[in-house]
This record gives C-alpha cells, structure tokens and sequence, in this order.
C-alpha cells in the first residue's frame, strides 16, 4: 500500500532563492500575468540565460512552477501570476544585472 503511496508522489529539490526571485520578476514584468506558453522565452528574455529547470529535478514547467507557491500562482490553466507578497528590492536586483 505504501509503495503505490509513494509513486504518485515526487520528490522535489529545493529551488533556490536566487532563481524563485528571477521567477517573480518576469511575472511582474506582465501586468496580466505570463501565459504559460510564453513563460520560458519571457524568462529567457529577461534574466538572460533559460531555466533549466530539470537540473533541478522537476520533469515539466508545470511541476516545477506548481513546487513555488510562495512565488507562483496559477490564474488558469494556461496564465501565471505572481504570489501577492512580493518584495520590489528583489525585483530591482534582478533587473539591474542586465
């Protein structure tokens, strides 16, 4: 019973700090939010290097976007938004390495 328990569930790395902050700002860069299918190239564009985010452990976007609730938020299916909390210094750090 246990072993079928533990199947349906994945075990997650921790994302680092660094990166969810990366992740906060291209939310705010959209007032609407990101739609998922854009989400990669807006990241890319933004922070300037992809997210690799298997390196990390994560088999899709999904999952990996679904394991930082303190950053990311689903609107729907297919548009991303950011956590309410969101502190403007981080989002400033991130833009100023550009």
């Amino acid at each position: 019973m246990l072993g079928a328990f533990s199947n349906k569930c994945q075990h997650y790395a921790v994302v680092p700090e660094g990166l969810k902050n990366s992740v906060r700002a291209v939310l705010l860069s959209k007032l609407g939010g990101v739609l998922m299918t854009q989400f990669l190239s807006d990241f890319e564009e933004l922070v300037k290097e992809p997210l690799n985010f298997k390196r990390l452990g994560f088999e899709t976007l999904e999952a990996f976007l679904r394991a930082i609730p303190d950053t990311a938020r689903y609107v729907d299916a297919s548009v991303l938004k950011r956590h309410k909390a969101v502190d403007f210094k981080i989002l400033r750090k991130v833009y100023c390495k550009q």
